[in-house]
């Protein structure tokens, strides 16, 4: 509004920098309302404007806005980067949707673009064992493995306590026995 007043009209730039202040700040409402904002005065929201929005959704939970916002990023042509699928599978994460995080692991390792991370893997794995979903987390490591990519310590750790969240201690013992092996 300030810069409305001294007769400057807004950029891409400043609008994502207000979109990730508020999410910065936990306002993911005042946040998703300057990218509402952002395009009703014309201006087109690039992928840093849609990754701030969908990381104010992540950082309050708001699980099916993240996603809404990664469909909404596809619809606009854009190509949503690693970041911006990391802030939507740690928004269902943390928003108990630990299904819509493994499938949208799956999409990004189906469409070989953009490459899961090792944090990719670490939320997924995360989110099942918050859940009780110990046979699934272990199953994005085997199928790492499978798939040619040895899972780093990041991810053997976060397996580790999907584990244990399970109450499954022997096997995160042998797990946490070998990483300790290999350092």
């Amino acid at each position: 509004e300030d810069m409305k007043r001294r007769g400057l009209k807004p950029d891409v730039v400043s609008y994502s920098s207000l979109i990730k202040a508020c999410a910065s700040g936990g306002e993911w409402e005042k946040a998703l309302q300057v990218f509402e904002t952002m395009e009703t005065e014309g201006v087109k929201p690039n992928l840093i404007a849609y990754s701030s929005a969908i990381s104010a959704c992540d950082k309050c939970g708001q699980w099916k806005r993240a996603i809404g916002l990664l469909e909404r990023m596809k619809q606009d042509g854009m190509q949503p980067d690693a970041v911006a699928y990391n802030y939507v599978i740690s928004a269902c994460s943390h928003g108990g949707q630990w299904e819509a995080s493994v499938k949208l692991l799956q999409e990004m390792i189906a469409n070989r673009s953009p490459k899961p991370k090792a944090s990719t893997y670490c939320t997924v794995i995360r989110a099942c064992g918050q859940n009780g979903q110990w046979e699934k987390a272990l199953g994005v490591v085997t199928s790492m493995e499978s798939s040619g990519v040895r899972p780093e310590e990041a991810v053997l750790e976060a397996l580790v306590l999907a584990l244990r969240d399970c109450e499954q201690n022997d096997m995160a013992d042998s797990i946490q026995n070998q990483l300790k092996s290999t350092r």
